[in-house]
């Protein structure tokens, strides 16, 4: 590792202490959803008796302060919120002013009255969920001890919110209904229960027509869209129907281990597959984690990336320049603030590393291996509020290199003996990402939302759909024998309109940019850049149905214009319009 490795690496030590000292200055969020339905045995695995404590020694109370008369102001009255959309807690107050004429009296420090901060002072006590949200969850999880979080649920098509881990193990607010009660493994709830276990996910069908053949019919991804030189280029996609992807047909499974002793720890699986029109499938497990507090383990998204800052396309890849990507980490997640007006969340993960560079012998690139000395550091900070949204920022520090055993090319006088080596070269990377809702109380645009970021940094192009893992362009050798991390920046803009409560339409343009150099181990042209746009309608019908036991749902249909453009560093490029239908629903 040289003296630049070994000084980002010092850095981002020195980082992770600060942000764990901070957060053992803050508090937790923990926080009561109003008016919950009350929970079924089947929906709260247990409430541990409480002791019965000690009579109190008697304490002179402080006199009581006297206030004048006060003016208050009721509840204000909620917006029906959109389908699946974003639901904002927050109204304009009645206008109608409640007074009260006897004199108030001020809470004293220690009595019932007085309130320490709660999130209460972020999301008001008039709170409660409402279209696609579910009150029994949110009583089960108080009983389980486990706070709520109230982040913006920003209704995303694809829903990346689910299943992404949050700060104190917070339930987030979206519905997945009980599908077996809890158990007692012990015979005693009060000691140890598991469950109840909890499911939810979405199944969807689509329908394809594009210009270009992509690799993947489903996922347009402008890497893999053919340039003039190469032998699809020019050719039409062929039609194609799916009934699924590794995204869009997907079934999470949520459960818990409650003990006396620990608090709840979550367990979270996301299954995923597809159905082709052949008849053949494909499917994957994209989350398959646990969490207890604020730890998590297991396989789960990357602390580089923002799943929240995704716009809603019904492209599957969605834009080039944001990072999904799930695998193995252990990760901490921390509450470092929480005020009147916002609230901040940082984490660090150790991460798998997964580099991938050009072997300098292509003749037998099969003798080298990509390797790290380290695994991935990664750590994000997200400031975030109910209403006006979030804004993150990540970033990435990584040990890109390549080794291999020792070998021998060419007969007699021509053998060549190339020793084993290994040679790393420092990967870095910065992120910045925001999804807004800037339009609160405003006529027409009340529900809109606003999203943008970009990256930049070096080696990190496994990070992003464009490259993948088998790309070969986190680091490259040049004509000097020398191993370069490649620099990429990447940028996206996004903006999602509410026609209706029910019809919505989001315009995203993204692009990647990559500083690649023609390189003698190279059999072609390497990318230089990446195009992304898209623009859709999408419909969504509320199918909840009635009863004592009802079960939340949404169905949804929509289409999507989809155009990019795959650019090679000669010069020569490739364009790809696609025309992408869907219908599906919601559970």
């Amino acid at each position: 590792m040289n003296a630049h490795a070994r000084a980002l690496f010092a850095a981002i030590v020195a980082f992770s202490v600060a942000l764990a000292h901070a957060a053992a200055q803050g508090q937790p969020i923990t926080g009561q959803p109003a008016n919950p339905v009350a929970a079924s045995r089947t929906d709260v695995p247990f409430q541990p008796a409480a002791p019965i404590p000690a009579p109190a020694p008697v304490q002179p109370q402080p006199a009581p302060v006297l206030l004048p008369p006060v003016q208050l102001q009721p509840p204000p009255v909620r917006t029906p919120a959109p389908l699946g959309g974003w639901v904002s807690p927050f109204a304009a107050p009645a206008a109608v002013p409640v007074y009260i004429t006897a004199p108030a009296v001020a809470p004293v420090p220690g009595s019932p009255a007085f309130m320490p901060y709660t999130p209460s002072a972020i999301v008001p006590a008039y709170y409660f969920p409402v279209g696609f949200y579910a009150s029994k969850y949110f009583a089960a999880m108080e009983a389980q001890k486990r706070p709520i979080s109230f982040e913006p649920n920003y209704g995303n098509f694809l829903d990346r919110q689910t299943p992404l881990p949050r700060a104190e193990n917070a339930a987030f607010a979206r519905p997945l209904t009980n599908l077996l009660p809890a158990i007692a493994p012990f015979g005693d709830t009060d000691t140890a229960a598991v469950g109840p276990l909890y499911y939810g996910g979405d199944a969807r069908g689509d329908a394809v027509v594009g210009t270009a053949q992509l690799s993947d019919p489903t996922s347009f991804i402008p890497s893999s869209i053919p340039v003039k030189g190469q032998p699809t280029f020019g050719l039409p996609q062929a039609a194609e129907v799916k009934t699924g992807t590794t995204i869009g047909t997907r079934l999470f499974l949520e459960s818990y281990v409650t003990t006396e002793a620990l608090p709840a720890t979550r367990f979270f699986t996301q299954l995923a597959g597809t159905v082709d029109s052949n008849g053949s499938g494909t499917g994957r497990m994209p989350h398959l984690f646990g969490q207890l507090k604020g730890l998590i383990v297991g396989e789960a998204d990357t602390f580089f990336s923002d799943p929240r800052a995704f716009p809603n396309t019904i492209d599957y890849a969605g834009p080039n320049a944001l990072v999904y990507l799930q695998h193995k980490l252990i990760g901490y997640l921390f509450d470092i603030y929480q005020g009147p007006t916002a609230a901040i969340e940082a984490g660090l993960s150790i991460e798998q590393p997964e580099p991938s560079v050009t072997p300098p012998d292509p003749q037998n690139a099969g003798l080298f291996t990509s390797r790290s000395q380290i695994p991935d550091i990664a750590a994000r900070a997200r400031v975030w509020n109910p209403v006006w949204g979030h804004f993150q920022f990540a970033s990435i520090v990584r040990s890109v290199g390549i080794e291999n055993l020792e070998y021998t090319t060419g007969t007699g006088a021509t053998e060549i003996v190339h020793p084993a080596s290994n040679q790393q070269v420092l990967g870095w990377g910065v992120q910045c990402t925001a999804r807004l809702h800037p339009f609160d109380g405003m006529p027409v645009i009340a529900y809109d939302l606003v999203g943008f970021g970009g990256s930049y940094g070096r080696g990190i192009t496994s990070y992003f759909p464009d490259f993948g893992d088998s790309s070969g362009l986190d680091a490259v050798f040049d004509d000097k024998d020398q191993l370069r991390a490649l620099p990429l920046s990447s940028f996206f803009m996004s903006y999602t309109h509410l026609w209706t409560e029910r019809l919505r339409s989001t315009v995203v343009y993204s692009q990647v940019d990559l500083k690649s150099f023609e390189s003698p181990d190279l059999a072609t042209s390497p990318y230089r850049r990446g195009r992304y746009f898209a623009a859709n309608l999408i419909c969504e019908f509320d199918i909840t149905t009635a009863g004592n036991d009802p079960k939340q749902g949404i169905a949804f249909t929509g289409i999507e214009y989809l155009f990019g453009r795959h650019e090679l560093l000669d010069g020569s490029y490739g364009d790809a319009h696609r025309v992408q239908l869907t219908a599906g629903a919601k559970y």
